[in-house]
């Protein structure tokens, strides 16, 4: 499935998003775990088997040792524009959230040939295509509408990623949230009443 985040949040002009798997219309059970395999490397604690034929998204986070691993995952993952499946976007946010602050300080740290952040793609191409499908989602008059206590992934992407600014112990003042926005085009307060909207 290709998709094209569009400018919801004020993006940039590539935001081209290639999702190899299928789109579910809600979490995929199946695809996560695909997402834990296809992670393995990187993550922190190492998936066990067990791991691997499960769903569980919440114990891992972004090996910081050796850094050449932390920075593939930023190369790799984060600022790679084919992604295996929402899930594994869902599950990088996850292990983002939980990870140290040296790999927090990485996915912020300025690529000097990219002349841009791996921070800057979570919010501009993971938010804004997560936001495009809720806004899809909702103008649908679609029959496969979800009950409203069924998970969609797109939505726990979004929540995801506002958890995730919040657990930054690199940003912790207001002044730095200008710093998130005059550095690298990520208006906070902007971000959060569109999610809040939709």
């Amino acid at each position: 499935m290709n998709g094209t985040a569009k400018l919801i949040l004020d993006g940039e002009d590539n935001n081209d998003i290639t999702i190899m798997s299928v789109e579910e219309p809600s979490f995929s059970k199946q695809n996560m775990s695909g997402a834990i395999a296809y992670l393995e490397s990187y993550l922190s604690p190492p998936p066990s088997d067990a791991d691997k034929k499960s769903f569980d998204y919440t114990k891992f986070a972004v090996k910081d040792s050796p850094k050449e691993v932390m920075q593939r995952f930023i190369e790799d993952i984060v600022v790679n524009g084919t992604i295996l499946s929402l899930e594994t976007i869902l599950l990088a946010v996850e292990c983002l959230t939980r990870s140290n602050d040296s790999v927090k300080k990485a996915i912020f740290r300025l690529d000097e040939k990219r002349g841009t952040s791996g921070g800057k793609f979570v919010f501009k191409k993971w938010l804004s295509y997560a936001l495009q499908i809720m806004e899809q989602r909702r103008q649908s008059t679609s029959t496969d509408a979800l009950p409203n206590d069924e998970a969609r992934t797109e939505e726990m992407i979004a929540a995801g990623i506002m958890e995730m600014i919040c657990s930054f112990g690199v940003i912790k003042k207001e002044k730095q949230l200008e710093v998130l926005k005059t550095k690298f085009n990520v208006d906070w307060v902007y971000i959060v009443e569109k999610v809040s909207s939709l």
